[in-house]
């Protein structure tokens, strides 16, 4: 039986200087919790850390995988953090040479390139490697520039010449690599062999350059069996194979758990959408939390909360990009939605901010209604915002809130809202406009309630999240702004550990099959010791209100569907958080159960995950928690 699979990274794993797509992440993940994985690649650490580490959860499989930079020169492996077993690299006049004979071998070659994108001649220590375009240069452009090699094959041979003490290589879409004597995929294989103790004969590889001067061939030439490819593709379909035939070896525990925790729900990563904007001020310290709505023409829409310095927050508009599959791939920026400009959303030493929105089309109003949290000098309070376009908007100003039972609404801090997109019925059977929101009482922040102890007693009528209502405008008139939410139902408390220190609203309500869905967010604390003494760690639930008594629970996950597992996820302006704001309704794929969830990455990128709805309701957890301990 095989006992390691090796790949090759560009045009085998992913695009030329791409990250994994999400379904390529997936089987790989798949395939670690089965048998143990290398890649080998000519890129330098740093391109492993981008196209293959972050879109791979961060878990115990980890410890499956090898990975070799520059052709094997380098070795990492996984032990609870990344560690370089061993480096080779060139002396400072061995580069000097390889440098001057890959610009002299260019001039004799007489290529006129017209455009380069960014570095041509790359350092990678222990190879140099040459991209005629430049290292970030478009993929479709490398694909035009040497479909048949022949540019760098007559480079190649001058190379040759030039400097025949050193091994001289064609790899990736325009580039060339150059090593030390017998540094190849040949070199990467016997120091896999050496270093993991396994026989070559154990080992399958996957490459998509497994022809004479291809950078993948040497490992063929070293007795490997070995599978070519066209490309990424191609590779999926192969790594589907290896897993049905390999499938019968029992899975790691850690994949049996991840599978049994989904609680009937399936929810896979399809990857990041959108990053801070280099050079862009304002986003220089985050873009996250999103809300996410479909416009008068069909388009998708993120309305992402833009960080400045200082934690100065607006937000923005973007348009969602999908590829060929309907995935969402990427956005288009067009500006800004709202920024700080009244009494109730700047402060008078200069802060302010206008953050993390929710977005609903609501059908008797016939407008988009926000919900916002404005950083007031008072403190955060949920500020209102209505559309008819989405892309000019009218301030309703704050929240307003009767009191309720002795409960004061409106002299606390007050997040994390969103609006049923219908009137539905209150506690007393009245059709009115409702809001899910969590109040920030005294005492209930996670960093607060963490100092109570492992077992502590919830306060329920402070710690929970609220549903509140609003009179609707009698049928026939027009459209009027929210009023008074003057009746209130408490929905939801803390009940299980993933979420003991706080839980709080995520997306708006959406209308599915089985009642109104929601993706929550809870905190607990990690093992992961901070500066103020408590690690946080914010996850995503599930929860699922009636349809006709959205005040009654029908179901709610007794785990998380969502943690923090990607690095992009567990470090960031804040580590170990993903936080659900914008939902997706994937009825334009022909999947009316199937749901777009977009989420904050660690309070500074944003990404997505999709989410079917089962057939069935599992059993799930009450609203709130036997005898008010968590």
């Amino acid at each position: 039986m095989k006992k390691l699979i090796v790949f090759d990274l560009d045009g085998t794993l992913a695009e030329s200087k791409e990250s994994l797509d999400a379904e390529m992440a997936a089987l790989l993940s798949t395939l670690l919790g089965i048998v143990k994985v290398a890649v080998i690649s000519g890129g330098d650490w740093p391109q492993f850390e981008k196209q293959v580490l972050s879109n791979l959860p961060h878990d115990e499989r980890l410890k499956n995988l090898s990975l070799l930079p520059t052709c094997g020169t380098k070795f990492y492996q996984y032990t609870g953090d990344w560690k370089k077993i061993y480096s080779e690299d060139f002396t400072t006049d061995e580069k000097g040479k390889i440098v001057s004979s890959l610009k002299q071998a260019l001039g004799e070659a007489g290529f006129r390139i017209e455009k380069v994108w960014g570095e041509e001649i790359e350092d990678r220590g222990s190879q140099i490697t040459f991209s005629a375009l430049g290292q970030q240069a478009p993929l479709e452009e490398k694909e035009k520039w040497d479909p048949d090699f022949t540019k760098r094959k007559q480079m190649k041979s001058f190379l040759d010449k030039l400097i025949p003490e050193f091994s001289v290589r064609l790899g990736g879409e325009t580039s060339i690599d150059v090593t030390k004597p017998g540094i190849d995929k040949a070199y990467g294989i016997r120091k896999l062999r050496d270093t993991l103790g396994i026989a070559i004969e154990e080992m399958i590889f996957i490459g998509d350059a497994l022809f004479p001067g291809g950078n993948d061939y040497p490992a063929e030439e070293a007795g490997v069996v070995s599978i070519r490819v066209r490309d990424p593709n191609e590779s999926k379909r192969v790594i589907e194979a290896i897993i049905a035939c390999l499938d019968c070896v029992p899975r790691t525990n850690l994949v049996e758990k991840k599978e049994k925790r989904m609680s009937g729900f399936q929810l896979q990563r399809l990857g990041l959408v959108m990053e801070p904007e280099p050079g862009n001020p304002n986003e220089i310290e985050g873009v996250l939390n999103p809300a996410a709505v479909r416009g008068p023409d069909g388009e998708l829409y993120l309305f992402p909360r833009l960080v400045a310095k200082g934690n100065y927050s607006r937000i923005g508009i973007a348009r969602v990009k999908f590829n060929e599959a309907g995935d969402p791939s990427g956005v288009e920026r067009l500006g800004i939605a709202l920024e700080p400009e009244t009494d109730y959303e700047r402060r008078s030493d200069g802060s302010g901010g206008c953050e993390d929105p929710r977005i609903t089309f609501v059908k008797p109003l016939r407008h988009y209604v926000m919900t916002y949290t404005a950083l007031s000098p008072i403190g955060p309070r949920i500020a209102l915002a209505m559309s008819e376009d989405l892309f000019h908007w009218e301030r309703i100003g704050l929240a307003t809130f009767a009191p309720y039972d002795g409960i004061d609404f409106v002299h606390v801090d007050n997040k994390d809202a969103s609006i049923f997109p219908t009137a539905v019925p209150n506690h007393a059977g009245k059709m009115q406009l409702a809001m899910l929101h969590r109040p920030l009482f005294p005492g209930t922040r996670p960093e607060e309630t963490a100092c109570k102890g492992e077992s502590r007693i919830v306060d329920l009528d402070h710690e929970s999240i609220w549903i509140s209502y609003c009179p609707m405008p009698p049928k026939g008139l027009a459209p009027h702004r929210p009023g008074l939410f003057n009746s209130h139902h408490r929905l939801a408390t803390p009940v299980s550990g993933w979420e003991r220190l706080k839980i709080g609203g995520g997306t708006p309500p959406i209308l599915t099959r089985h009642g109104w869905l929601i993706i929550y967010h809870g905190v607990c604390e990690t093992a992961e010791p901070s500066s103020n003494g408590h690690q946080l760690c914010y996850s995503a639930g599930v929860m699922v209100l009636s349809k006709e008594h959205p005040q009654l629970i029908r179901y709610r996950s007794t785990e998380p569907v969502l943690t923090p597992e990607l690095p992009q996820e567990r470090r960031g302006i804040i580590d170990n958080v993903v936080f659900p704001t914008g939902i997706d309704w994937r009825d334009d794929l022909g999947s009316p159960d199937r749901f777009d969830v977009y989420y904050g990455m660690a309070d500074n990128r944003i990404g997505v995950a999709r989410l079917d709805m089962p057939d069935l309701l599992p059993p799930g957890r009450a609203a709130d928690s036997p005898e008010a301990k968590v």
